[in-house]
């Protein structure tokens, strides 16, 4: 065996090393980039990625520890397969045949995966218009034809005009760059505190773990020579170049750090198009058909008081957002809510009431969700309500009305709901409740 001398370079070695092999686990975020052909993306994403760093892991410490073992040192160095020439050294010409194979049909699912994954990217790029639009076209396979040729043809020129050694570091640097930009934009989207982001796979010892990365990554770079950091200069450099003169004129909204920096000037910002691209992340994520109360509850005019207040005070305001809403004159709808709560008392359970009464007209239909952070005073009830859901509909709405009184006793199941809605940090969060809530859509 040949394991000795085992740390001839110390750590410098090792770490550049690390920095230079790091392609071998661009896997890791194939997983994530096709994300958009996967289902049930919170369980099979993160399981896919750790069971794809953890079995290569072992496949490469394995491989790598017995290869060193097999092969002199001299060999090693000149040899551009040490695998099968380990294998040859151990089981002869047949052994090496089998690897190498076994290599080629590695490196074609390689190969195929790293087209399929990297077309995603542009394909992406291009919907947001920070690309040029023909890379979003798909033929009627919905195969993005286009932005995987280009891909691969960007592959092959690297392929052709880089040495081997060359092409390894400015893979395995691109590789880092991208870990570096999703480390940045965990804690980007994670400080923005959007009400429509909600991971369902939480990283732990944030933002430790993430900053650590990041240093990490910056210091394997250095780690690997002056084409490396020149390249990631370069690469940069031409980023913004890209921006400024074609994506930032064209890109639509506002991105996620924008967002961030105009948060720390105002408290109240427009920040729409993110939250409503989030919005149908989470309806894809989740598969979520929307329904008539989504729709209702997306347009619903979401009160938050401060409280206390007594029951007539807390119906004069839900009768005026109603009356705005439906044209029924304010004092009409404050009576009926007043006869309704005579008749018996909409206090479902403590904490929790539901008013509901019937207007006159027709296809006329609210719903007025609420929070009383100081609770609303009910006549003959001990406890305050916090929580309230007033419905009100014509007679020819009667079905529907129904509906949504189901929909809201299955959303008040959801585990913790009454916590997050007194929790929750603003209007917007308290809509996302009421729209991702496990229910029955049927």
């Amino acid at each position: 065996a040949y394991y000795t001398p085992f740390f001839y370079s110390g750590w410098r070695g090792i770490f550049g090393a690390a920095g230079m092999i790091f392609i071998s686990y661009g896997g890791l975020t194939k997983v994530a980039s096709v994300a958009e052909e996967v289902k049930n993306l919170g369980v099979i994403i993160p399981r896919g990625m750790f069971l794809a760093f953890g079995v290569v892991s072992i496949i490469y410490v394995l491989s790598v520890g017995l290869t060193i073992g097999l092969i002199n040192p001299a060999q090693l160095k000149q040899s551009l397969t040490p695998l099968s020439l380990g294998a040859k050294n151990v089981l002869g010409i047949p052994g090496e045949v089998v690897m190498t194979l076994a290599a080629l049909a590695a490196f074609i699912t390689t190969a195929n995966a790293g087209i399929l994954s990297s077309s995603r990217v542009p394909l992406a790029m291009s919907r947001d218009n920070l690309l040029p639009v023909f890379f979003s076209n798909l033929t009627r396979r919905k195969i993005p034809a286009i932005s995987i040729s280009i891909t691969g043809l960007f592959m092959l020129i690297c392929i052709l005009f880089l040495d081997i050694k060359s092409l390894v570091k400015v893979a395995s640097t691109m590789q880092i760059i991208l870990f570096i930009m999703v480390n940045i934009s965990i804690i980007i989207f994670r400080q923005s505190r959007l009400s429509y982001y909600r991971p369902v796979f939480k990283s732990i010892l944030y933002p430790y773990i993430q900053i650590a990365g990041i240093m990490l990554y910056v210091f394997l770079i250095f780690e690997m020579g002056k084409i490396p950091v020149l390249f990631t200069c370069g690469f940069f450099a031409f980023a913004v170049v890209w921006y400024f003169f074609y994506a930032r004129k064209r890109s639509r909204g506002l991105s996620v750090f924008s967002y961030l920096l105009k948060k720390l000037e105002a408290k109240e910002i427009a920040g729409k198009d993110i939250e409503k691209e989030l919005m149908e992340i989470i309806k894809e994520r989740e598969e979520i058909v929307e329904d008539r109360f989504d729709r209702e509850i997306k347009k619903a005019e979401i009160l938050d008081l401060e409280g206390p207040m007594g029951i007539e005070e807390f119906f004069r305001i839900v009768a005026r957002k109603i009356s705005e809403q439906t044209g029924v004159e304010e004092k009409k709808i404050l009576q009926l809510l007043m006869e309704r709560e005579k008749v018996s008392s909409t206090v479902i359970k403590t904490g929790l009431a539901i008013p509901h009464i019937i207007l006159p007209g027709e296809k006329s239909f609210a719903i007025i969700p609420v929070r009383c952070r100081n609770g609303i005073l009910y006549p003959g009830e001990e406890d305050p309500v916090y929580i309230s859901f007033v419905l009100a509909g014509s007679v020819d709405e009667r079905k529907f009305h129904l509906k949504s009184l189901m929909a809201i006793a299955q959303i008040m199941q959801t585990r913790n709901f009454e916590k997050k809605w007194m929790e929750a940090k603003n209007i917007e969060d308290l809509r996302s409740l009421l729209l991702f809530s496990r229910r029955d859509r049927g």
